[in-house]
């Protein structure tokens, strides 16, 4: 399948099976090493980019770009095709400007720039990707003197989902966008907005640091939006929506990357159980809370689902200890409101409303029953 973008890019493209695929299919964060990609294609120039891009849209697959891999959303990771820009680490110092490839991470571009007498606002995180920094604002330890990394941006080469490579100096848009405009939280609403199928109808600039931009988006797409808007623009962003009519179908919108953990018994929650669960992922519950079989309790960090017992209680003995009975610290749960849980429901799970609560269950309660269901679709 992949033979005819091997002979289209003069990178690799590295498959399960590979001697180096492990190393090339994990992210700098452990949390999202279980995720096994197709295939990785590591670029050496704009030309592999945008090759990869047209066989992705051709071949129907998922791609994400990776830089330095510390996404902690989980989005440099995916199941399809990864597209990793590391080998693109070329630094060209000209006087006060500097050409840098986008997998350039700032170890390497610290040293480059100190060789030439010079240095830049580039944070601290020493395997993290100059691309994904920059525009995401780029906050470092220098910020307040010399603003964030995106301030310093003159210019820059991008590939476009079409497959097209442009210069921002070209479209001038384009440069204001990769600058981060509209308080620095344009780029983010973008790519939330474009995980939810939407299309972007309008936008304005204001020229004082707000943007205003209008989206048509499925109706389903905005269920849990207003949470996460809110906090990726740091609640500066302001959001209003209004129903505009009927369209064809928009397809399947992206699940999240990460699994649930689901309770194997009934009983009340311990706070002995959960502190063993926390360092799992996110627990939805506090201790004393009924659970049965088959309710999801937390969000696992990893892609799949875990059946955990978060009933378990400590066993008593008659040895005492001075550190036997220390008091247990929990992380605070997580309450989750109707329009959240709603979001993070998947195909085989539900929501359950009650007046005092809001569960989050599988549609199989049964872990056997399920097992089954996941190898039947597995065929």
């Amino acid at each position: 399948m992949f033979d005819a973008l091997r002979v289209a890019i003069d990178g690799a493209v590295v498959q399960p099976g590979d001697p180096d695929y492990d190393q090339a299919r994990k992210p700098a964060l452990a949390q999202f090493h279980d995720v096994k990609p197709q295939a990785v294609v590591r670029a050496t120039g704009a030309g592999d980019v945008a090759e990869t891009i047209a066989f992705a849209r051709r071949s129907q697959l998922r791609l994400t770009p990776r830089s330095g891999g510390h996404c902690f959303s989980g989005r440099s990771s995916t199941t399809g095709i990864v597209l990793d820009v590391a080998p693109m680490h070329e630094v060209v110092v000209d006087g006060d400007t500097a050409t840098v490839g986008a997998g350039t991470r700032l170890q390497q571009l610290y040293a480059d720039l100190w060789r030439h007498g010079r240095t830049l606002n580039i944070g601290c995180g020493q395997t993290v990707g100059i691309a994904g920094l920059t525009l995401g604002g780029g906050l470092g330890l220098l910020g307040r003197t010399y603003g964030l990394t995106c301030d310093r941006l003159l210019g820059a080469e991008v590939v476009l989902a079409d497959g097209r490579i442009v210069d921002t100096d070209d479209d001038p848009d384009l440069f204001w966008a990769l600058r981060g405009a509209g308080g620095g939280q344009f780029g983010v609403v973008t790519q939330l907005l474009g995980l939810r199928k939407s299309r972007l109808e309008q936008m304005v600039n204001h020229g004082t640091g707000w943007v205003r931009m209008e989206y048509r988006v499925p109706a389903r797409g905005l269920i849990g939006f207003r949470t996460e808007f809110l906090t990726e623009t740091r609640g500066t962003g302001l959001l209003h929506h209004v129903f505009d009519g009927y369209e064809p179908w928009a397809g399947d919108l992206r699940t999240r990357p990460t699994g649930s953990l689901v309770a194997d018994r009934r009983g009340p929650v311990t706070a002995y159980a959960l502190f063993n669960l926390q360092e799992r992922g996110t627990l939805f519950v506090e201790p004393g809370t009924e659970v049965y079989e088959g309710m999801i309790v937390g969000e696992n960090a990893r892609s799949d689902d875990m059946d955990v017992n978060p009933t378990r209680e400590k066993k008593l003995t008659n040895v005492r200890s001075s550190t036997g009975d220390e008091l247990v610290r929990l992380i605070p749960h997580r309450q989750l409101s109707l329009e959240q849980a709603l979001e993070f429901c998947r195909e085989d799970e539900c929501v359950e409303v009650t007046p005092a609560a809001v569960r989050l269950r599988k549609v199989s309660l049964n872990a056997q029953d399920r097992e089954k269901l996941r190898a039947r679709s597995r065929r």
